[in-house]
């Protein structure tokens, strides 16, 4: 596989605005991480999992509750107990319902500062054309954001927030929705 390449182009200066208007759109992020807290601390329930996946993709719950107890369990706890960065991301993608999206939503709510959200608009933000998601493609972009993360002084979270809005900003009705945030904000 030839290694994927990445043009990070978000300007620095840039970044305090992005931060703030993603915060503006998820407020689903915090009971994803605190998710995670407790899948670190032994909940492997689909129930303690649903609040990941609905940050991810709330269409993909029907999917992933097909998962026995036992299957979330055993992936999670591998997960948990760290194993490498290739085979999480595997292990993970073999779960009805996951893909390179969705496991690295996880990874990220167990381990923000190791692991980093994968997705469409990301990409999209290092002129990545979406492709095949697989875990090798996976490790080749968490080793980008690592790198450039630290080469930003950013955290990996603060990195994927930034690299989502970016492109974010760019997708249609954004302004709108915007504006209307902005005008219900003014009225309260």
């Amino acid at each position: 596989m030839r290694e994927p390449r990445f043009v990070y182009s978000i300007d620095s200066s840039e970044i305090p605005t992005l931060l703030d208007e993603y915060r503006a759109e998820m407020s689903s992020e915090a009971a994803a991480l605190e998710s995670g807290k407790r899948i670190v601390a032994g909940d492997y329930s689909l129930e303690n999992l649903q609040p990941v996946v609905a940050w991810k993709a709330s269409r993909a719950l029907g999917h992933v509750g097909q998962n026995t107890a036992d299957e979330l369990e055993e992936a999670l706890s591998f997960v948990v107990n760290g194993i490498s960065d290739r085979a999480s991301i595997a292990l993970l993608m073999g779960l009805n319902g996951v893909r390179a999206p969705m496991a690295s939503a996880i990874l990220t709510a167990i381990d923000p500062e190791r692991f980093t959200v994968v997705d469409r608009l990301a990409l999209k933000s290092l002129k990545q054309p979406r492709s095949d998601l697989t875990p090798s493609f996976y490790v080749a972009y968490l080793k980008f954001c690592r790198t450039t993360a630290q080469q930003q002084g950013l955290s990996l979270r603060d990195l994927d927030r930034a690299l989502w809005q970016y492109s974010n900003r760019s997708e249609p009705g954004w302004r709108r929705k915007q504006a209307r945030q902005r005008l219900n904000a003014q009225r309260t």
